[in-house]
């Protein structure tokens, strides 16, 4: 239907049928008509004091305030995830997300600009070793290693 619409109408310009006024009329309901739409879609939230986003503005300030502005910290992180996959394709996602965690720890920024000794890491990390989670986490990957050897003998 759509498609006879639209031919007979370019069938009546290039004929001279239909005037320009004409054509400049319908263009301004269509696009009113998104405009309609698109500012009922949108009020909820942007509409003012009374909206959502005003309202949770006046209510408390300091809780809307750390919100990003811009997409950047995405786009780094989505950077960092494709260099990451690049350098090792073969990893799974779980050494993907650690070296994501280890580039943003302040920690790791704070051994590379030498404000950490090597030392300490070492002997935070042996008293890291030492913690029940690191054996829960042990444990947890000797039984991921078995269920997956598990499977390959099946």
């Amino acid at each position: 239907m759509a498609d006879k619409i639209f031919a007979d109408l370019d069938q009546g310009i290039t004929s001279g049928e239909i005037e320009s006024s004409m054509i400049e009329m319908m263009t301004k309901l269509i696009c009113e008509r998104l405009l309609m739409v698109i500012d009922r879609q949108v009020e909820e939230f942007y509409g003012g004091p009374d909206s959502v986003v005003g309202k949770a503005l006046t209510a408390e300030p300091e809780k809307i305030d750390f919100a990003a502005t811009t997409q950047l910290p995405c786009e780094h992180s989505v950077g960092a995830l494709r260099q990451s996959y690049r350098r090792a394709p073969s990893a799974n996602i779980e050494t993907y997300s650690q070296h994501q965690i280890i580039k943003k720890s302040p920690l790791y920024q704070k051994l590379m600009t030498g404000e950490v000794k090597a030392e300490a890491l070492g002997k935070m990390i042996a008293l890291a070793k030492e913690s029940a989670t690191f054996k829960l986490y042990n444990q947890h990957r000797q039984d991921d290693e078995k269920t997956l050897k598990q499977e390959k003998t099946m």
